[in-house]
């Protein structure tokens, strides 16, 4: 059963590299094509301040998050993977079909962090996932 489960998962996965572009490496800074759709998806750590009393408080900035994330369909069929460059952007571009779809953090501790996008025709949908310090 584990055999045949393993090829239906790896038969999926193959069906479904023509269905979607994983553009990581491409800047996002520009328009796509008005014929491309799909998400622009920014992953960050909030910044935060720590005070004590009698001592100054201690902040931080907000910073990118490095990690790797899951789109499916809201039915729960893969669709692509994604990967945020460990660049200043933590941000990434994947063009998709036009339709709703989940983006979850491939790091089982960050679940709820998990964000559902509906991608329109010819659009672009920016999407910013902030992720809780507890997930660090």
């Amino acid at each position: 059963m584990t055999t045949m489960k393993t090829s239906l998962l790896l038969f999926a996965i193959v069906a479904q590299i023509g269905f979607a572009q994983v553009a990581s490496a491409q800047p996002t800074d520009r328009p796509a094509s008005s014929e491309q759709s799909g998400i622009t998806v920014s992953a960050w750590y909030p910044g935060f301040c720590d005070i004590e009393p009698g001592l100054p408080p201690w902040c931080t900035r907000p910073r990118p998050y490095y990690g790797t994330f899951s789109i499916l369909t809201v039915s729960g069929r893969y669709v692509a993977s994604a990967i945020t460059p460990q660049d200043i952007n933590g941000t990434f571009t994947v063009y998709l079909r036009p339709g709703r779809y989940v983006i979850v953090p491939d790091d089982p501790a960050l679940i709820d962090e998990t964000k559902t996008v509906t991608v329109r025709s010819r659009q672009l949908t920016e999407v910013m996932i902030w992720i809780g310090e507890d997930g660090a």
